[in-house]
């Protein structure tokens, strides 16, 4: 836990789903307790295959809001609201509990929604390095970034799995 102050250094193991993904498409990571939301979302980023130019906003159980304060706008939250900077926030700081939860809103255009789960503290001893690293997941068949959204996704995903249809042309 982090939220005391006092704690020993640990890692964070979390679940990352992508909402509303059939069967769900999802990573595990485990980062230091210490890493920064933007770091989070950083990783992120990479775990899913994404290049990360899109506006993103954490989301905590409270309501609160975590992000890149110096891009993001009243306009662009809708509700005027300002919001945590993500740089400077500690991922145990807002996950101390297990089970607790983070939502991670990617593109506000395409919705991409994570739901992240703390699944476990692991303790770090003294010496090991800080890393962040993808420890497992299901479906490597990672959505294009800018392909709609979950909605896209499952137009492609039909388009593909339909005789006649894109996945039996010269590029499928």
């Amino acid at each position: 836990m982090q939220r005391d102050g006092k704690t020993a250094p640990s890692d964070l193991q979390l679940k990352i789903v992508l909402h509303g993904t059939r069967p769900p498409l999802w990573r595990r990571l485990v980062l230091p307790s210490d890493t920064s939301l933007g770091t989070l979302h950083d990783a992120i980023q990479v775990a899913f295959g994404w290049h990360g130019g899109h506006l993103h906003l954490f989301t905590d159980e409270f309501g609160r809001g975590y992000g890149d304060a110096a891009r993001l706008t009243g306009m662009d939250l809708g509700f005027g609201h300002g919001v945590g900077d993500e740089d400077v926030i500690a991922l145990g700081d807002v996950l101390a509990e297990e089970k607790e939860r983070l939502r991670c809103v990617y593109d506000f255009g395409d919705g991409w929604e994570h739901r992240i789960t703390l699944e476990k503290t692991l303790p770090r001893p003294a010496g090991t390095e800080r890393t962040v690293r993808c420890v497992g997941g299901r479906r490597a068949d990672v959505p294009a970034e800018d392909i709609g959204g979950v909605w896209g996704l499952a137009e492609v995903l039909e388009c593909l799995a339909t005789p006649g249809g894109a996945g039996d042309g010269p590029y499928g």
